[in-house]
């Protein structure tokens, strides 16, 4: 469930689900370490006990089935449908990932940090604030071992990227945001969303059209 905060003037915090993803420095690793280590794991099996002496990395597909995803019927184009679905856009550089073991130690999560650079829909006086969502996945140190969880079904975040979320305002001051409601944009402008799909509808609008102008526009409209 996605997790929410109050607004009162401090960082922003948003809840996703997708992937995320963190580099993590290792020193003094034995000459006879593993390379990187590929393995699955079910929900309940603590990651410290997959762990051998001697791997240096372990990458840890998580067992487990994409969130279910909705699109919009025909005639309504994916920017104008997440748009009316919000109630705030932001347009986030992120340039901090953070990798945290779950409380119950079967689960990496990660928070993902940066500043708001631009609004598209709601608080415009959000821009150079700083704003935090939590994300499925990403990397951690256990015992010296760098170890990544990931989905087959998430993409990572990456710092020094920015991204679309979507969101609402809720009654009592909070921001939320949910699953397939996050987008990367690329270097030469392409939108993907983090929530990998194989729907062309989605596919081709988002490389076909000028998505963010789009989300500008299907905003406007609401006024």
């Amino acid at each position: 469930m996605p997790r929410r905060t109050r607004d009162s003037g401090a960082p922003i915090l948003l809840a996703a689900c997708a992937a995320g993803a963190m580099s993590v420095g290792l020193t003094g690793l034995s000459p006879d370490a593993q390379a990187e280590r590929h393995i699955r794991v079910n929900p309940g099996v603590r990651l410290e006990d997959v762990i051998h002496a001697t791997d240096s990395s372990v990458t840890i597909d998580v067992n487990g089935d994409p969130p279910l995803q909705v699109f919009p019927l025909p005639g309504t184009s994916m920017a104008q449908w997440m748009t009316q679905n919000s109630t705030v856009v932001f347009l986030v550089a992120v340039d901090s990932i953070e990798g945290r073991l779950t409380s119950s130690g079967d689960d990496i999560k990660s928070v993902v940090s940066g500043q708001i650079v631009d609004v598209l829909k709601g608080r415009g006086d959000s821009v150079g604030r700083r704003a935090s969502f939590t994300v499925v996945g990403g990397s951690v140190a256990i015992r010296g071992v760098r170890v990544t969880a990931k989905r087959r079904w998430a993409k990572s975040f990456e710092e020094g990227s920015q991204y679309l979320v979507f969101g609402r305002l809720l009654q009592d001051g909070a921001v939320e945001t949910w699953e397939g409601f996050v987008l990367h944009v690329s270097a030469d402008g392409t939108w993907e969303r983090m929530l990998v799909t194989d729907a062309p509808q989605v596919t081709q609008e988002l490389k076909g059209t000028d998505f963010l102008g789009e989300v500008r526009a299907a905003a406007l409209d609401e006024k």
